[in-house]
C-alpha cells in the first residue's frame, strides 16, 4: 500500500505499507482524494512528534486530515461500494495520506450526491462571516464576535481581544505560535482555544452533506495534485492567497 511517511524533515512516498487491520465499528475505505493542510507541514517538520509519542501514536502515516473514498469492507452503518467523506482523529487516528484507511464509522458519512470525490475531500466548516485579510484589517472592525478563527496564523490574542464578546473565543490555526496566549485563560473571560478533532460525529457530517446538496455550503478547490506530486502540493499550501482547499489524488 502507498502512503506518505515523514522523516528527517521531509515526506517520502513509500509503497510497502500494510493495509490497515479492521476493528469493530470501523470500515475499510479506499481513499480517492485527501486534503492537504498547514498542519501536515508541521507534522513534516516534527512539531507534533513529542505529542504523538506521548499519546502512543504508532501509525506510519502521520499526515492527512480529511478524505473521500469508497468503502472496501463495510461496517454496520456502511456497505461495500458506498461513496463516503470524512475526517480522522487528529492525534490518535490513522491519517488519510495513504491508499486504504480503517475509519471509525462515526468519522464519516455518505458523500453529497452532487459532488465529485475531489470536492468531497474539500468540504469546509461553515462560518457566519468570512473576512478577507488582504482587503480588511481585522483590527479595525467595529463588531464583536463570539468566536474568531484565524486561518492566517499571523494574529495573536492581543490583536483581536477587543473584537471578542464577553465570553468570546479566539482559535488560532497554529496554536504552537500562540502558546503565551493560553496563559491568559486563567485570568481572562475571553479565551484562546485550539481546534482539536478527537471525536467523530456521523449526524453532523450527514447534516453538512445535506447543506452541500442544498447549496448552502460550497466545496471550493484551489488546486489538486497527483499523489506522486505531493511535494508541489505542500509547496502550494505554504503560499498565501489560496482560494479553497488543496487536495491530493490518492487513487492514481
Amino acid at each position: 500500500m502507498k502512503g506518505l511517511v515523514a522523516g528527517d524533515g521531509r515526506f517520502m512516498l513509500t509503497e510497502d505499507l500494510e493495509v490497515p487491520d479492521m476493528k469493530p465499528g470501523h470500515a475499510l475505505v479506499k481513499v480517492v482524494y485527501a486534503s492537504v493542510n498547514p498542519t501536515d507541514l508541521d507534522i513534516m517538520k516534527g512539531k507534533y512528534d513529542l505529542w504523538l509519542k506521548l499519546l502512543g501514536y504508532r501509525h506510519p502515516v502521520k499526515s492527512g486530515l480529511e478524505f473521500s473514498g469508497v468503502v472496501e469492507t463495510g461496517s454496520e452503518r456502511f456497505k461495500k461500494g458506498d461513496r463516503v467523506f470524512g475526517y480522522v482523529d487528529f492525534m490518535n487516528g490513522p491519517k488519510s495520506h495513504q491508499e486504504y484507511l480503517a475509519v471509525n464509522e462515526d468519522y464519516m458519512a455518505r458523500m453529497p450526491s452532487n459532488l465529485s470525490f475531489e470536492q468531497a475531500a474539500a468540504i469546509p466548516l461553515g462560518a457566519d462571516q468570512v473576512i478577507d485579510y488582504r482587503q480588511t484589517n481585522i483590527q479595525t472592525l467595529a463588531e464583536e464576535f463570539d468566536l474568531i478563527f484565524d486561518l492566517t496564523t499571523d494574529l495573536r490574542f492581543k490583536h483581536i481581544k477587543h473584537l471578542l464578546s464577553k465570553n468570546g473565543r479566539f482559535i488560532p490555526a497554529d496554536p504552537m505560535k500562540n502558546a503565551v496566549d493560553f496563559l491568559n485563560n486563567a485570568v481572562c473571560s475571553k479565551k484562546t482555544k485550539y481546534l482539536f478533532v478527537q471525536y467523530g460525529n456521523y449526524e453532523k457530517l450527514t447534516r453538512i452533506a445535506g447543506w452541500v446538496e442544498e447549496g448552502r455550503l460550497i466545496a471550493q478547490i484551489d488546486s489538486q495534485f497527483s499523489f506522486s506530486d505531493f511535494d508541489t502540493a505542500f509547496d502550494r499550501i505554504s503560499e498565501k492567497g489560496r482560494r479553497g482547499r488543496v487536495v491530493l489524488s490518492i487513487a492514481e
